[in-house]
């Protein structure tokens, strides 16, 4: 066992095969070397690596051993103030309130198809079909308590839900909003959304609250923006598949 990589039990039972991570976000020769020959050794298939954005060596030295790019994700931060982000009741009709497994059948169909920019999409690698279906029961396991997600909430409009948010405890003073996702873009529900888990993140002592999304989700980074986020960190997502 090396503490250059992990085996990722859930990935791995999902898919039906062998998937690990890197746990640096840079690697020298040797390095890349021992995690290659574990690799080996563990029978992977596929494997992950977030690589820093500005560790152009590493980049070169990895897809020299035929990982390839798969996403380029950006990282936003927001830093919790004394003052609210806004109330919980938005506006005329819209509400956002904790989830339950009774919302899923209404809640599912906003998640399908929803998070289509995700690096599991661009890798062919992964059907398309069983990568979708990852996301929906990522959000069901998180709905129902079994998943990483230490709160989720849906937004309401005459009452039917619009939309969905969830949120990761990283440390005491970290959070991380998961996914998100709403039905009636532009209208304001994704910021709501956005909004509550800022102000949940103030409500348990947290100091910096984050977020990620890919380079080519503008519309993700624009709504991080509006809500006060700023950029904090690049990365580069590759996938070395094995044979």
């Amino acid at each position: 066992m090396t503490d250059l990589c992990q085996v990722l039990p859930w990935d791995s039972e999902f898919f039906g095969f062998r998937i690990a991570r890197v746990n640096r976000d840079r690697l020298s020769a040797e390095e890349l070397n021992e995690v290659l020959k574990w690799c080996d050794q563990e029978k992977v298939r596929c494997l992950y690596f977030l690589c820093a954005g500005d560790q152009i060596e590493t980049a070169n030295r990895v897809e020299s051993q035929q990982f390839h790019l798969a996403d380029v994700r950006v990282d936003f931060d927001w830093v919790p103030t004394e003052k609210p982000a806004r109330p919980t009741i938005r506006t005329t009709g819209s509400e956002i309130r904790p989830a339950t497994p009774d919302d899923l059948p209404e809640l599912l169909p906003i998640v399908d198809h929803r998070f289509t920019d995700s690096r599991f999409f661009m890798d062919q690698g992964f059907p398309a079909e069983k990568s979708n279906l990852m996301f929906l029961r990522w959000v069901e396991n998180d709905v129902r308590g079994k998943g990483r997600a230490e709160h989720v909430w849906v937004a309401v409009q005459e009452g039917a839900i619009v939309g969905f948010a969830t949120i990761d405890r990283s440390s005491d003073e970290t959070r991380r909003l998961g996914l998100i996702a709403v039905s009636r873009p532009a209208t304001g529900v994704g910021s709501d959304l956005v909004a509550q888990v800022q102000d949940y993140s103030r409500s348990k002592g947290a100091k910096r609250l984050l977020v990620g999304t890919q380079l080519r989700n503008v519309r993700a980074q624009r709504l991080y923006q509006r809500c006060g986020f700023r950029t904090c960190e690049v990365g580069m997502w590759y996938h070395r598949w094995f044979a």
